[in-house]
């Protein structure tokens, strides 16, 4: 993996890193991404965001987070979705449908096809790694509504 190789240098400097991914209408394409993002955590220390056509993915480690949803950048949809490990307390606050010490895993609750409650913020508190996918707002992604 050429990111775990050049992670390794003392001498880059990264805040975060970008995957400009063109493949998304292969589900194991996504599926290998997804698993890039689970793995990055063991040796990156900088959050590693997925640009989807209109979505913007990454993880979520263990802890609290502080997501900006401003509504020139954010899009109608938001998600969470547990990945590697069931999260047996994840709590939301600035979605449609928050979740309160919630358990998500495959085979059982996942957050999909949720929304924001109008306010600019959202805040996830999670156990395990969490995905936190979201569309971005027209215009934001090189597209226009005019």
């Amino acid at each position: 993996m050429v990111l775990k190789e050049v992670s390794g240098s003392r001498s880059l400097k990264v805040d975060h890193v970008v995957v400009l991914c063109s493949s998304f209408d292969r589900v194991d394409h996504m599926m290998a991404m997804f698993n890039t993002l689970h793995t990055s955590m063991e040796f990156l220390r900088v959050p590693v965001c997925l640009f989807m056509g209109n979505s913007l993915t990454w993880l979520l480690g263990p802890g609290r987070h502080q997501i900006a949803t401003p509504k020139h950048i954010a899009g109608e949809w938001c998600g969470l979705i547990p990945l590697g490990e069931p999260c047996l307390r994840v709590t939301t606050t600035g979605l449609k449908w928050n979740l309160s010490n919630s358990e998500m895993r495959f085979g059982g609750m996942v957050s999909t096809s949720n929304t924001f409650d109008g306010s600019d913020k959202v805040t996830v508190e999670t156990d395990k790694p969490l995905v936190w996918t979201m569309a971005l707002a027209s215009g934001c992604n090189g597209t226009s509504s005019h």
